[in-house]
C-alpha cells in the first residue's frame, strides 16, 4: 500500500510541475506580447500625431494660397472693369508697356512671389507627409516582426528550461522492463499518457516536439546522425535509427534543434 500512495503521489505531482510549466510558458508568451503591443501603439501614435500635423498646416497653407489666388483675381478685375472714362477724368499714372498700372504692378509682382513661396512650402509639406506615412509603414512591419520574433525567443527559452527532462523521460521509455504488476503497468501508462499531452499542449502554442522511435528510418530534414553502428558481419548502411539520444525541437514550423540519433 505505501509503494501504491508513493507511486500515485509521484504521479500527482508530475502532472503539477507540467500544468506549472505550460502556465508560466503561456504567461511569459501573452507577457512578451504586450510589450510588444505596447511600444508598437506608442510608435503609430506619435507617427499619427507627426501626419494630423502636417495636415493642419497643408490645410493652412492651402487656404492662404486660396486667399492670394483670390487677391490677384480681385486686382485683375478691377484693372480690367475699370471705365476708361472714369481713367480719362483721373490724373494719369504711370503705365508698363503691358498698360498696367505702375502702382498696381509691384503689388500683384509680390502677391506671385509669394503665392509661388507658398505652393513651395505646400509642396515640400505634402513630400514630408509622404515620407512620414511610408515611415509609419515601416514601423508597423517593423513591430509585426518584433512581435514574432518576441514571442518566439519567449517560447525557446521556455521550452528549453524543461527540454533536459523531457528527453530523459522520453528516452525512459524505451527501456520498460518486462513486468506483469498491474500497478507499475498502470503508472507507467499514466506517465506516457500524461508526457503525451504535454507533447499535444505544447503543440497547440507552436512548439513541436520531435520523437524519433527506435526503427524509424533516418530523415535528415530533422534528424542528426551522433553514430553509426556497423553489424560485425558488415554489410550496406539501413539508414535506421537504431536508439535515439535527444528529441528534436521546431518553433513556429522553424527546426530550432535535430534530433540526435544513432543509425545502422
Amino acid at each position: 500500500m505505501a509503494k501504491s500512495s508513493s507511486k500515485n503521489d509521484y504521479n500527482k505531482n508530475f502532472q503539477k510541475k507540467q500544468a506549472q510549466r505550460l502556465s508560466k510558458l503561456k504567461r511569459s508568451s501573452k507577457s512578451d506580447k504586450n510589450k510588444a503591443n505596447r511600444k508598437r501603439s506608442s510608435a503609430t501614435a506619435q507617427l499619427n500625431q507627426e501626419v494630423a500635423s502636417l495636415r493642419n498646416k497643408l490645410g493652412v497653407y492651402e487656404n492662404i494660397i486660396g486667399e492670394l489666388r483670390a487677391k490677384v483675381l480681385d486686382y485683375e478685375s478691377v484693372e480690367q472693369k475699370q471705365p476708361i472714362e472714369t481713367l480719362a477724368s483721373e490724373t494719369p499714372s504711370p503705365t508698363t508697356e503691358d498698360g498696367e498700372s505702375a502702382a498696381t504692378k509691384p503689388q500683384l509682382d509680390a502677391l506671385e512671389i509669394q503665392l509661388r513661396s507658398m505652393e513651395q512650402s505646400v509642396s515640400d509639406w505634402q513630400n514630408k507627409a509622404v515620407r512620414l506615412s511610408a515611415d509609419l509603414q515601416n514601423v508597423q512591419k517593423q513591430n509585426e516582426l518584433d512581435i514574432l520574433q518576441a514571442k518566439k525567443n519567449s517560447k525557446k527559452n521556455t521550452i528549453m528550461s524543461i527540454m533536459a527532462f523531457l528527453n530523459t523521460l522520453n528516452i525512459s521509455f524505451n527501456y520498460i522492463p518486462e513486468t506483469t504488476d498491474e500497478k507499475v503497468i498502470s503508472f507507467i501508462q499514466t506517465l506516457k499518457s500524461s508526457y503525451e499531452q504535454v507533447i499535444g499542449e505544447l503543440r497547440l502554442l507552436g512548439i513541436d516536439i520531435l520523437v524519433v522511435n527506435p526503427g524509424d528510418q533516418f530523415d535528415p530534414a530533422f534528424m542528426n546522425i551522433l553514430n553509426t553502428q556497423v553489424s560485425e558481419e558488415g554489410g550496406e548502411i539501413l539508414n535506421e535509427v537504431v536508439q535515439v539520444v535527444g528529441l528534436g525541437l521546431k518553433i513556429d514550423a522553424q527546426l530550432i534543434q535535430a534530433a540526435s540519433v544513432i543509425i545502422k
